[in-house]
């Protein structure tokens, strides 16, 4: 039964069973051990490959020797947002940016990415069974 994250506490929600994650690469990219964490253990339960990097700039570094199949981004990160993470891939790498969905507690941050279809933000605290179906879209 998919899942609900809400900082650091999971809780179960019932939505209908979807596809497998398995094999498929992600990069989460968040400054918050809480959110982070929870995350990382539910993509890798669901057989996930998952690296973190915990700001864009660590993703940056990252992404020189990786290529996942889609990033999780935070918005709101020290050093380097996930909207600058963005507009750095956009400019390198369009095909890895038009596989990034954003993360954020605040719901007018989301609103402001108005260049971003809104299947592609998602609000913490993170519905993961709605997660895991954004994911496999990218797919």
């Amino acid at each position: 039964m998919p899942l609900r994250l809400c900082a650091s506490v999971l809780i179960l929600t019932s939505v209908t069973p979807r596809a497998s994650l398995v094999g498929l690469r992600v990069l989460v990219v968040e400054d918050d051990d809480g959110i982070r964490r929870p995350l990382v253990r539910f993509l890798a339960r669901q057989g996930a490959h998952v690296e973190v990097a915990r700001d864009g700039e660590e993703a940056l570094a990252k992404l020189e020797t990786k290529t996942p199949d889609v990033i999780l981004a935070d918005l709101r990160m020290p050093r380097m947002g996930g909207a600058e993470l963005y507009a750095r891939l956009q400019g390198t790498r369009p095909a890895l940016a038009a596989r990034v969905l954003f993360l954020s507690g605040d719901i007018t941050e989301l609103a402001q990415l108005s260049k971003v279809a809104p299947e592609r933000a998602l609000a913490k605290p993170v519905d993961l069974g709605e997660l895991e179906r954004r994911l496999l879209e990218f797919v």
